[in-house]
């Protein structure tokens, strides 16, 4: 890992993109990204039993993730179609800048897909809080 510097595309993850958590599309993100550093957003971390859906707020906890630079930027294209990052106000996530805290380093701003919906919108499935903000801690480690 690298120290973060200002300038160029990032991408913050803190779900199933992070390198580990088992999924197939993190392989795809660590073939065309770089891994910068370990990082969070302040926030809430919600947990919908396949994947989890994070929020900003000010009254929120240190969400944890992880911090890519995007070489080409090309790459969220695939990730919008992925996560359903489009910007209507059907689509469950959304591609945004915000803020992101390296564990090294300064802050940097950085596109995060965010939930878009409202989290009591699907009573099949309440989201259940993840107090600590970590989503590898409460999912399958990688391979």
């Amino acid at each position: 890992m690298t120290a973060a510097t200002p300038d160029g595309d990032y991408l913050f993850v803190y779900g199933t993109l992070r390198s580990d958590v088992h999924n197939s599309q993190r392989y795809r993100l660590g073939a065309a990204a770089n891994l910068i550093d370990t990082a969070f957003i302040t926030g809430k971390l919600y947990d919908f039993g396949k994947y989890p859906a994070a929020i900003i707020c000010t009254n929120g906890y240190p969400v944890r993730g992880e911090l890519y630079h995007l070489p080409n930027p090309i790459v969220l294209t695939a990730l919008d179609r992925y996560e359903n990052g489009d910007a209507t106000t059907h689509s469950e996530y959304r591609r945004e800048k915000v803020r992101v805290q390296p564990s090294r380093g300064g802050p940097v701003w950085a596109w995060v897909y965010l939930y878009n919906r409202a989290l009591d919108e699907f009573s099949d499935r309440c989201p259940r809080e993840i107090f600590g903000g970590d989503y590898a801690c409460i999912s399958a480690p990688a391979d």
